[in-house]
């Protein structure tokens, strides 16, 4: 029988995706995703909460969990950056950071910016 999915290939980006980020939710990975997708514009905190449909307490929490700084204080992986123009914080845009977007040309190669 013809296997529909490659699944050596999806162990393996499993796998590299524990030892680089190490043991990331489904959840909080997604997000991950929706902040790579955006590009060097980032993804405004409400955009996340609509595509993820987690609500806004748990999605800054993983978005804090994602920074260089976790909410609880103690040192993260430093995935992701938050800015909030202007220090409005209703406009938070979160993008990755120069680690982040390393993280993501090893797990996926690097991507095209177009």
């Amino acid at each position: 029988m013809e296997e529909r999915y490659d699944t050596q290939k999806l162990f393996k980006l499993v796998k590299n995706i524990r030892l680089t980020i190490g043991d990331m939710s489904l959840q909080r990975f997604s997000v991950l995703l929706l902040v790579a997708n955006s590009g060097k514009e980032g993804i405004h905190l409400a955009e996340i909460i609509r595509q993820s449909g987690v609500n806004q307490s748990n999605a800054t929490k993983m978005i804090h969990n994602m920074s260089k700084l976790k909410a609880n204080k103690k040192p993260g992986p430093g995935l992701v950056t938050v800015e909030a123009p202007d220090e409005n914080l209703s406009m938070r845009v979160v993008k990755l950071t120069k680690r982040g977007q390393e993280t993501m040309d090893m797990l996926f190669g690097p991507q095209d910016d177009a």
